[in-house]
């Protein structure tokens, strides 16, 4: 962030104004909604009020306990320090009144951070009671197809995300949750940052392009809201998007419930879907055409689908090749490489992509499990050309090309028979196929993928786990894009078979291997229990 422009006794006055809200903030009043949006605003635009919204947001309490030299030092990271002292010196008239506010500020710092803690705490200041605050909400990135990054490096489906936070789709799209049942999605340019997760409100940024918000019913005392260069949209219960255009408005577009727009000025306006707003130097109604509507339909039922559900199972889809549509029910999860947290239960999976032979699969996603899912895709014969003139023979194919093109496709077949089994619930003929793959195309791409199909239908489905444990340890000696998935059936396998030795050690490398991954919680008590 940089300091707002204007003159120093400007700057200094709008500073001043920010401060005395936030004390009452912090004193636990409420504010007006022009003041709340005044409040907000500034701190997004001005460098040492954003640093010390910053505070109170994240802070820790051993942070301030820790660090005797002041609260600067304490509490605000390097580069927050930097910028304020950058401030302070282009700025002049700010550097007195900050360095008494920080002094005065401390006990509400202390209480903020008390709270976040989990501990009740009153402090006395100037003879009122300090309540703390209510927990911040969570957010996460709950979806991801194609090239999404988070501060700049490749991030997945499952990424905690932390105020400050920049979210940005090149060339893909992506998905933020909250733990209250919001989901805003985004894709193709959209750059979104985490404004702020505080307990009464929590905002995301369109830095740029658009983005779809769905809520789900808030929790009391709770909003959400997109805030852009010319202001903040806020709602509760609805759907809508926001877009910036290339001459700097902003477009809301609402298609269900009630949003509320407000400029930094304090003018604000409330409508009810179908409705449209628009943001500049002014704030007006404007008409929802068809048009924006059609626009925004697939986003909106990505986000639904996202805001949904109490409990989420962690999904992985690739393809070979890429780009192929991966659909999730009714639910359209954009193209491959797909990773998504979307709510647990049986989803029918289908995966279609131009020329070649679309899959479909029926899956049962368990809380707590990464399922993945990889799938080697048929292409299919091309139509004979309409043309009058014969086209010339092609060569004769060696015997040995034949008979490699032979082999692929009878491979292509067999897999392909395989998943159609398993699909329409065959298990005995699915695992059937997967070994006839194996026998007569051990060494082929698709007999490798087949391994841990086979391994999970053994496990869950046949109930042979000594089967299962031979098919995921065949996968292992190799290794490849499914290595994750595989360790993890090996673990379920040893457990079944009651080899808790075994078990333990395997236990121990996936941990090792993988510490973040959905399934560490479960296999750490599962480790107490051994």
């Amino acid at each position: 962030m940089t300091v707002a422009q204007g003159s120093p006794r400007e700057t200094t006055s709008a500073c001043q104004r920010w401060v005395a809200l936030a004390d009452r903030l912090a004193l636990g009043e409420c504010l007006s909604p022009a003041e709340t949006s005044f409040h907000r605003d500034h701190a997004a635009s001005c460098t040492a009020c954003g640093a010390e919204a910053h505070v109170f947001e994240s802070l820790a309490l051993e942070r301030v306990l820790a660090r005797p030299d002041g609260l600067d030092a304490a509490l605000l990271p390097p580069e927050a320090r930097q910028a304020i002292a950058r401030a302070t010196n282009e700025e002049g008239g700010i550097r007195s009144w900050w360095r008494k506010r920080r002094y005065r500020v401390l006990p509400v710092v202390a209480a903020a951070a008390l709270g976040a803690l989990g501990t009740f705490v009153v402090l006395s200041l100037e003879d009122e009671g300090v309540a703390p605050p209510a927990p911040a909400a969570h957010a996460t990135l709950a979806f991801v197809s194609g090239d999404v990054t988070v501060n700049a490096q490749a991030a997945s489906a499952g990424h905690a995300l932390r105020v400050g936070d920049v979210i940005a789709m090149p060339r893909g799209e992506a998905c933020v949750r909250l733990d209250t049942n919001v989901a805003a999605c985004g894709a193709h340019g959209t750059e979104l940052r985490i404004h702020t997760l505080a307990a009464n409100e929590r905002r995301l940024q369109l830095l740029r392009g658009s983005v779809v918000s769905r809520l789900l019913p808030q929790p009391a005392g709770t909003t959400f809201g997109i805030v852009t260069p010319t202001g903040t949209v806020v709602a509760k219960g609805t759907i809508f998007t926001v877009e910036l255009t290339s001459d700097g408005r902003s477009t809301v577009r609402v298609h269900e419930g009630t949003v509320q727009g407000a400029l930094a000025n304090g003018s604000e306006k409330t409508v009810t879907a179908p409705a449209a707003l628009e943001l500049s130097a002014t704030i007006r109604e404007a008409a929802l055409t068809g048009e924006g509507m059609q626009r925004d339909a697939s986003a909106i039922a990505l986000a639904t689908l996202m805001a949904g559900g109490d409990t989420r199972c962690a999904l992985h889809v690739e393809t070979s090749p890429p780009g192929a549509t991966i659909t999730l029910g009714t639910s359209d999860l954009g193209t491959s490489p797909v990773a998504a947290l979307v709510p647990c239960g049986t989803h029918r999976l289908s995966v279609s992509r131009a020329g070649y032979a679309s899959v479909a699969e029926r899956l049962t996603l368990e809380h707590g499990e990464r399922t993945a899912r990889s799938y080697d895709l048929l292409q299919l014969p091309e139509s004979a050309p309409s043309s009058a003139a014969a086209p010339e023979p092609a060569p004769a194919p060696s015997t040995a090309s034949h008979e490699r093109h032979t082999s692929v496709a009878s491979a292509q077949a067999l897999l392909a028979r395989a998943r159609a089994f398993r699909a329409s619930g065959r298990a005995v003929d699915a695992a059937a196929a997967y070994r006839e793959l194996l026998a007569r195309h051990p060494r082929s791409a698709e007999a490798r993928a087949a391994l841990v199909s086979l391994g999970e239908i053994e496990l869950t489905q046949l109930r042979d786990p000594k089967a299962a444990l031979a098919a995921f340890e065949a996968y292992l000696r190799h290794g490849g894009a499914l290595t994750q998935e595989a360790s993890h059936g090996k673990i379920r396998a040893l457990r079944e078979l009651g080899r808790h030795t075994e078990e333990r050690a395997a236990i121990e490398r996936f941990l090792a291997r993988y510490p973040e991954s959905p399934q560490a919680e479960r296999l750490r008590r599962r480790l107490e229990e051994l």
